[in-house]
């Protein structure tokens, strides 16, 4: 339902400035100072220290929070938690030689045809991500996403139970993610023989062959390091198998769309809504 007044019918709401630092805001700060590292930094093999962290938080956090101060309550409070998130976390980083940042904020997208059924044409889609990190680690490429919030991956789920998640779980976003992430970036490597280092069509990181992994760094648990749970739709399964596997069930998700006798429903899984833009068009 978030998806059809957003995209669709295109209501938006006027962003309203608050004094107090609203969850969607500290996310949205430490994402970009974790772009600018990127970007300014680590891309470049340059070495990230402790004044650069402090003083990249301040810059953000004056153009990102306008209106808004820090000298006391509870803005404050998450201001010092931020500051100390992201010392630990780019402490942890630093500590691993074998990484490599390879490109943020990249947007990974390929063509999809969709077959609508008997005696209709097909349907070409685009399926698309923006990625805040790729990254290699040792001989792995790593398909990041920064979490603010708290991640809970499930241990790995049977063959025979996976579909069902992927297609009708509204709990299961997350693993959601990872898995159109790592087609994402298996299908880009397809077509591309690589991964995009930046926005230049030609400047493509050579990844053939290369094992690829998508997940997340929470900084509710920056010991915990990368964590991922890479969708199996079966044992000893070849990069070709995942990729037509996928493309399979995304087909199933654009029908079910798509068709005009199944309504845009609102989610069941109600923590979601508190964040909501649209939490009080519908109701909740």
């Amino acid at each position: 339902m978030r998806f059809y007044f957003s995209r669709i019918v295109n209501i938006s709401e006027e962003d309203d400035i608050e004094e107090r630092m609203g969850a969607a805001d500290f996310g949205n700060w430490l994402h970009k100072v974790l772009e600018r590292l990127d970007i300014d930094y680590r891309l470049k093999g340059q070495p990230v220290s402790e004044p650069i962290i402090r003083s990249l938080l301040e810059e953000e956090f004056a153009n990102s929070m306008k209106g808004r101060v820090v000298e006391s309550g509870m803005n404050l409070l998450l201001y010092d938690m931020a500051r100390q998130l992201m010392l630990d976390f780019q402490r942890q980083q630093n500590s691993l030689p074998n990484l490599t940042v390879i490109g943020t904020e990249q947007t990974l997208k390929t063509k999809l045809r969709v077959s609508m059924g008997e005696g209709r044409d097909p349907l070409e889609v685009t399926i698309a991500g923006k990625i805040d990190r790729i990254e290699r680690f040792g001989d792995i490429i790593r398909i990041v996403d920064y979490k603010t919030g708290k991640v809970d991956l499930k241990n790995r789920i049977s063959p025979d139970q996976l579909r069902e998640k992927l297609l009708h779980d509204g709990g299961q976003e997350k693993m959601r993610q990872v898995w159109l992430y790592r087609y994402l970036a298996l299908k880009t490597i397809q077509e591309k023989s690589g991964l995009p280092r930046s926005d230049n069509d030609g400047d493509i990181y050579p990844a053939v062959g290369m094992p690829v992994e998508a997940g997340f760094y929470s900084f509710r648990d920056v010991p915990g390091g990368f964590k991922t749970n890479p969708v199996q739709f079966g044992t000893e399964q070849s990069v070709a198998d995942y990729i037509a596997e996928s493309e399979e069930l995304l087909g199933e998700l654009v029908r079910a769309m798509l068709n005009p006798d199944e309504p845009f429903k609102r989610t069941d899984q109600l923590d979601t809504c508190e964040y909501c833009d649209f939490k009080g068009i519908c109701g909740r």
